[in-house]
């Protein structure tokens, strides 16, 4: 991992610097332009993002523990940086394996392409050749409702507690820092655990990160994560009680195709990467 500086929140919901640039202490305190806040969201944001159901399993570990006891995340939260070719999460809880995800099951028919084939010598579906090939994620995201009646969704995970996905105490993690580029918005979103995804019909958190041609860091406040308004309200401070995975999906028009590229991803109250 890249050498960690202290990262004091300035209060803004989200904000933009170049990833790696050793400026970005400085010009990351002035809000760009085209970033979002939560009280402002791209105006492609405006339909409001349908629901994954469920969060994937993967074939990583986890830490053992009593599975009555509700797993926290430590204040030291979690980190993974594709740039050095990490292929898990470091959440401390467990070493997290990214999944990929689609609107496969509402029939619909999107797709991403990616560089190199995928798999590894555990399973098929591992996506650790293209963070190798890429230094982190990059693809081609093919768009297509098939069947459904909403707009289509690709997106990529993981699960704070690694395979068994289970509920995860994250209220330390109040911030995130995400380097990416997308040539549409993306929706960043938590998913809860089934009871509360039941309860709230799977209304959970989001925030829309606005495309970027070029890469950018940027900071998010939790508190601006909200929620579209179909299902029953619920406050950040208790959907964090609950996080199983986070996810960022891309969502857009039928046929829409394009690139997008997330080279890490921290969340943690105390630091960042310059």
């Amino acid at each position: 991992m890249k050498t960690k500086r202290l990262f004091l929140f300035l209060g803004l919901s989200i904000f933009l610097a170049a990833c790696g640039d050793d400026n970005s202490s400085s010009a990351s305190t002035e809000q760009d332009d085209t970033i979002t806040t939560s009280s402002a969201l791209p105006e492609s944001s405006n339909e409001s993002p349908t629901s994954s159901s469920s969060a994937a399993e993967s074939s990583n570990t986890i830490n053992e523990s009593s599975s009555s006891e509700l797993l926290v995340l430590d204040a030291r939260g979690f980190d993974w940086d594709g740039i050095v070719g990490e292929y898990t999460i470091h959440t401390g809880i467990a070493e997290a394996e990214w999944y990929m995800f689609n609107d496969s099951a509402e029939g619909g028919l999107s797709t991403i392409t990616w560089p190199v084939p995928l798999g590894n010598e555990y399973t098929n579906d591992s996506l650790d050749p293209v963070i190798y090939e890429c230094g982190g994620f990059c693809g081609t995201f093919n768009l297509n409702q098939g069947s459904m009646d909403h707009k289509p969704y690709v997106g990529v995970g993981f699960n704070l507690a690694g395979s068994k996905a289970l509920p995860v105490d994250a209220t330390n993690m109040w911030v995130l820092l995400i380097c990416y580029t997308s040539d549409v918005p993306i929706t960043l979103e938590l998913v809860l655990d089934k009871e509360t995804e039941a309860a709230i019909d799977h209304d959970h958190p989001y925030v829309i990160l606005p495309k970027q041609s070029s890469d950018k860091e940027v900071y998010v406040s939790t508190d601006s994560l909200r929620q579209a308004g179909w299902g029953k309200t619920i406050s950040i401070d208790e959907a964090l009680k609950s996080v199983v995975s986070i996810q960022f999906k891309i969502q857009a028009d039928d046929s829409t195709t394009g690139m997008f590229t997330i080279k890490y991803i921290i969340g943690n109250p105390s630091y960042a990467v310059p």
